[in-house]
């Protein structure tokens, strides 16, 4: 008698190119805050829901890539440290930075958002990717908050 086998599904991740984005060519090197927040209001503009977005870099900081990874509501998106990581790492990405907007208008961090930010710190930490900064940005003013900068977190 022969043993009892079952079939398991095999997988292939691929990341897939939406199209293009086309970002003002100060923005394509991130190296500084004032950059990574150009990029990010660029990218969330004057959206009245909050826009969750990875900002994928070479080992120079230069943009090599974005995906939004959620779309919520006037109150906040769900998301967690595994997502934005997976996404990262399918991406070839050597650093990323994430960033989101708050649709109210005051850029200041929720508890939810140190909350995220600590855990995507651990889980890239365990990994070897360089997570380089957690911006938010106000809507419809040129405000902006690097949770890093806040000394919140030891990088």
């Amino acid at each position: 008698m022969k043993p009892p086998t079952y079939k398991i599904p095999t997988y292939t991740c691929r990341f897939v190119r939406d199209g293009y984005v086309k970002l003002p060519a100060e923005t394509a090197d991130l190296s500084s805050f004032e950059q990574a927040k150009a990029a990010l209001q660029f990218l969330t503009k004057d959206s009245p829901v909050e826009l969750f977005v990875i900002l994928f870099l070479d080992g120079r900081n230069r943009l090599i890539g974005s995906e939004t990874a959620a779309k919520g509501g006037q109150h906040g998106c769900a998301l967690m440290a595994r997502d934005i990581l997976r996404s990262a790492l399918v991406s070839g990405a050597s650093g990323f930075i994430v960033g989101h907007n708050h649709p109210s208008g005051d850029p200041k961090p929720s508890a939810e958002d140190i909350v995220l930010t600590e855990s995507l710190l651990q889980a890239a930490r365990s990994i070897g990717l360089p997570f380089l900064d957690h911006i938010i940005v106000a809507r419809g003013t040129d405000r902006a908050v690097s949770l890093f900068e806040l000394g919140c977190f030891n990088r």
